[in-house]
């Protein structure tokens, strides 16, 4: 009996290498805009100037400071600094390079944004060059599907009460462009940022006439009463043999105090007049006046639309007691009227 063996052999076996997996954004190299704050700078509310533009320069961390002008930004706090994401696609990025400008037509009272100032973040940036337009470069190498930030500061027009291109109120808006491109070539991706402000006109007072109750015609020994209207200015007298003179003597033509205040139309605003003031005369001798305004103090709203001028015409007439012993002579005094914003 013969045993045969049989010897089975593996036969070679050839491995070949798994492709790699492309990355999510292969391509060629490309620097992107990916994102810029939204709504950034807000100045909040801001009471412009009764001439001429009011200027806030923001700074690339977002604080606010008035650089020209009599506007007042009358919200603190609040500012969102701006800040600029790039993103690197495809392939290693050889650096990029940037532009920075304003862009559009600035609506309501907001002016067109200038003097920016770009600064580094994790995006380093060089050849800052211009402020607006503003130029940069990133000269670093990027990697592959990276994102990097830089900030942006600016300057925020905001026109004056005298600036009749500017007249919706409610929010206004200004715009920038951002525009970056990987290496050396132009730029192209692009992205737009919103400047954001509330403005409201001045408030304005101005005086038009003084307030004066004329001659008055005393008996001696004898209280008595005077009252001055807060429109027509006419003068009544109340005490046996109490008169008024109209010719020939100082002062003699009554008037009510009157003022011109003007505003933001449709905004509310506190109006404040005293209730009394002291008139001095000779010596000790003084008259305290009890005013009587046309429009009462406290809270009060401008007549008219939003966006428009407003213009209140406010009079002040009074009326003050006379004793037997008041004295004979001139009598003056002041008193100060305010309104303001709520």
């Amino acid at each position: 009996m013969k045993t045969c063996l049989r010897f089975l052999g593996l036969g070679a076996t050839s491995l070949l290498p798994l492709a790699a997996a492309a990355p999510a954004d292969a391509g060629p190299p490309v620097v992107t805009v990916k994102s810029i704050t939204a709504s950034a700078p807000a100045l909040g509310t801001v009471i412009s100037g009764a001439t001429g533009d009011t200027v806030f320069t923001i700074s690339n961390a977002g604080l606010v400071s008035r650089s020209s002008g009599t506007g007042v930004r009358t919200t603190t706090g609040g500012v969102t600094a701006v800040t600029v994401t790039i993103h690197c696609g495809g392939a290693i990025c050889a650096g990029g390079n940037g532009k920075i400008q304003s862009t559009g037509t600035p609506a309501g009272r907001a002016g067109s944004l200038t003097n920016f100032t770009p600064v580094s973040g994790t995006a380093i940036l060089a050849a800052i060059s211009g402020t607006n337009p503003v130029t940069f470069t990133f000269p670093a190498s990027i990697p592959n599907n990276t994102d990097l930030t830089f900030t942006v500061g600016m300057d925020f027009p905001i026109d004056g009460n005298d600036n009749t291109s500017g007249t919706v109120a409610a929010l206004s808006t200004s715009k920038f462009l951002v525009s970056v491109a990987e290496g050396s070539t132009t730029p192209g991706s692009t992205g737009t940022g919103t400047a954001t402000a509330t403005v409201y006109r001045a408030l304005a007072m101005t005086k038009t006439g003084d307030m004066a109750f004329g001659t008055i015609l005393k008996p001696p020994g004898v209280a008595g009463s005077v009252t001055l209207g807060n429109t027509g200015g006419a003068v009544t007298v109340s005490g046996a043999g109490y008169g008024k003179m109209s010719t020939g003597r100082p002062s003699t033509t009554p008037s009510s105090a009157q003022f011109k205040i003007s505003g933001e139309a449709a905004r509310v605003y506190t109006l404040n007049v005293p209730s009394t003031f002291v008139m001095a005369g000779t010596g000790t001798d003084s008259l305290t006046v009890s005013l009587s305004p046309t429009v009462a103090s406290g809270p009060a709203t401008f007549s008219g639309s939003a966006g428009a001028a407003s213009t209140l015409t406010l009079g002040v007439g009074g009326s003050f007691s006379v004793g037997a012993a008041t004295g004979y002579g001139i009598y003056t005094g002041t008193f100060a009227v305010t309104a303001t914003y709520n």
